[in-house]
Formats: structure tokens, sequence, C-alpha cells
């Protein structure tokens, strides 16, 4: 079993951190009497799958739904490539939105245009945005 601070060295995660996964239910530590956490092998394991989750973009909401799998002695492997599918996706559609906003950002700064007195600013224009 161990300490709060050894499970922080051993992780990388602050304790205040790991207090935190706990009170959001994805760690279940052991109390003694006095109330001192203490940690098993499988809170290393759960820690560093969380943070390799969420380096994948997977929520908090979805990692504990994930780890309630686990807790329940099932493995969340198709889970996890489900929930991978669906953050691709979302991410291809971001980065086709992206390269939208960059062409548009590009057309934009290339424009010359001449400031009529009646406009804020003739590169914004609806007139000028009709061309690109």
């Amino acid at each position: 079993m161990l300490t709060i601070g050894k499970v922080a060295k051993l992780t990388g995660f602050s304790t205040s951190a790991i207090r935190y996964y706990e009170r959001q239910g994805l760690l279940r530590p052991s109390r003694l009497p006095t109330g001192y956490r203490l940690y098993d092998e499988n809170a290393i394991k759960t820690l560093r799958f969380l943070r390799q989750a969420q380096n994948l973009g997977i929520t908090l909401k979805e990692i504990g739904q994930l780890l309630d799998l686990t807790y329940r002695g099932r493995r969340p492997c198709k889970a996890v490539r489900e929930l991978a599918h669906r953050h691709l996706a979302d991410l291809e559609t971001k980065i086709r939105q992206l390269e939208s906003l960059r062409t548009a950002l590009r057309a934009l700064l290339s424009r010359r245009v001449v400031a009529r007195s009646h406009e804020v600013c003739p590169l914004m224009s609806s007139e000028t945005s009709k061309h690109a």
C-alpha cells in the first residue's frame, strides 16, 4: 500500500490532482481509521491510464465510464476503440473547419481595397467577402 505522496512521485500527478480524481470517483483508495489514504498498484495503473486517455482528448466523464467497466470486472477495450473513433471523427471535422478558416483568412489578407468613409474596414465589408 502506498501513501498519496508516494503515488504522486511515481505518477507525476500532484497530490491535489490525485485528491480531485478521487472526489470525481476515478480513484478508490483505502482509508485508515486516521483518515489517511492508502493506494495500491491499481491506483498507479489507473492514473497512468487516466493521463494517456486525457492526452487523447477523452473527457473525465468518459474516463469515468471506462473505469466503471473495469471496476465491474470488464475490460473497456471495445469502449476505448469506440471513443477513439468518435474523437477521431470530431477531430477530422475540426481540422476541415480550421482549414476553411485558414483559407478565408489568407483570402482576406491578400485583398487590396480602398477605404470608403462610411466603412469600418473595407477588408471586412460584405461586398469584398462576396468575392473571396
